[in-house]
């Protein structure tokens, strides 16, 4: 088996169940994907439930005009267009060590999206190999 990019995007208005199938065989790690998110609406305030991991929520005020970027596995936001850093509180966060930082398990996952938002979620599915992995 070869380990691929996944992407899965999405234009959600209101709200949407969006369906991940993660292929990893590691079952001691986390799958932590990148988010790329564009608000359209005006308030631009998007919650992502995680209903497979215990329905931990990330919540996030989107900035205008601006593609946000959410890297979970390194704990880091930043403007797509012009790489700088978004700090927490520009998108609501008060609390940094409160943060959920939305992560993928193997197998099916289902996440429940709340706003008006244009939604792309990329991941690698790690697969062991003799020796190591396929990234």
């Amino acid at each position: 088996r070869s380990s691929d990019l996944d992407i899965l995007s999405d234009s959600i208005t209101g709200s949407k169940l969006i369906n991940i199938s993660c292929h990893s065989d590691e079952l001691e790690e986390y799958v932590y994907p990148f988010l790329i998110l564009k608000k359209t609406d005006v308030t631009g305030n998007v919650t992502i439930t995680n209903i497979t991991d215990q329905n931990n929520i990330l919540c996030v005020r989107l900035l205008e005009e601006i593609e946000t970027c959410i890297d979970c596995r390194f704990n880091m936001v930043y403007d797509k267009k012009n790489k700088g850093l978004i700090t927490f509180k520009d998108l609501g966060w008060e609390d940094a060590g409160n943060i959920y930082w939305p992560r993928i398990l193997p197998g099916n996952n289902t996440w429940h999206i709340e706003g008006s938002v244009d939604i792309t979620i990329d991941f690698y599915s790690p697969q062991k190999i003799l020796g190591g992995y396929i990234w």
